[in-house]
């Protein structure tokens, strides 16, 4: 089992849902969306704040990158147990030293997980209180897609992704560290199937009956209801629900033809690859 697992995706892929089966699968009571304990976020300001003492908003772009690298080395390093780190951002490298932005080492997991893009804009659109067409322009098709993009704002720092295939790419195509892929539409089609692979990937030790409880307890209807019910801090629109559709084959039905021929035409490549195409 290796101390540190990276949960991997572009946004609205599905990486809380993982999260939130993990500690289904490791904790028995009852499930509170606000207290998941799965590692945080990469991005995240206090690792810097609470392992340097350093204040984060004081910081030049180039030293973010460095005392990013220092606090998380120092936090895997004195690990006693597995790390969960979630991540938005794509793995790219510092245009200051031209070292990799993602302390990512050889014994390190990655778990990547991808959705189609033309599903994921709808999701991606509500859940930055955009339309889609200003999601597939800003983020989706954008090269320059990335969230957070003041560093002196909120609680978190920037995080550069690119467009959707230049994300997947980026991860797929680093050989620092080995990548399970998942695919969301196997999440919904295939649960224990895919689950079970996780779980078996990360070298945690559960049964198949574990799994299965762990999948019923997480399913997206209950999920939602638990946000409805007390809310969810992690959501970017307040006026709307994080836990949107979740379902395969929105995008199809709410895109334009133009968009979804747009979208096809950036990432032809990729998702002939991943047979979303």
């Amino acid at each position: 089992m290796s101390k540190v697992v990276w949960l991997a995706s572009y946004p609205k892929s599905g990486n809380t849902w993982i999260r939130t089966f993990l500690w289904a699968l490791q904790n028995k009571g009852p499930i509170n969306l606000n207290r998941l304990y799965t590692g945080g976020i990469f991005s995240a300001k206090n690792i810097i704040e609470t392992i340097l003492d350093v204040n984060p908003d004081t910081l030049y772009p180039h030293e973010i990158e460095e005392y990013q690298r220092i606090a998380y080395n120092y936090h895997f390093s004195n690990a006693k147990e597995t790390k969960f780190l979630k991540i938005h951002d794509a793995y790219t490298y510092s245009k200051w030293d031209g070292k990799p932005l993602i302390p990512l080492q050889p014994e390190h997991i990655v778990l990547y997980i991808v959705r189609n893009p033309i599903d994921v804009t709808p999701s991606f659109a509500n859940h930055s209180s955009n339309d889609s067409e200003t999601t597939i322009n800003k983020q989706i098709n954008n090269s320059n897609g990335g969230l957070v993009k003041n560093a002196n704002w909120g609680n978190q720092f920037p995080q550069p992704m690119g467009n959707w295939s230049m994300h997947v790419e980026s991860w797929l195509g680093q050989s620092v560290a080995p990548v399970h892929l998942v695919r969301y539409e196997d999440m919904k089609n295939h649960p224990f199937e895919t689950f079970k692979e996780i779980v078996d990937k990360m070298g945690l030790i559960h049964t198949d009956d574990d799994i299965k409880i762990a999948i019923e307890r997480t399913s997206f209807d209950k999920i939602k209801a638990l946000e409805l019910e007390r809310g969810f801090r992690e959501k970017a629109n307040p006026d709307s629900s994080f836990f949107f559709h979740g379902k395969i084959g929105r995008g199809a039905e709410v895109l334009t033809p133009d968009q979804i021929s747009r979208i096809r035409k950036v990432h032809a490549k990729v998702m002939k690859q991943l047979k979303y195409w």
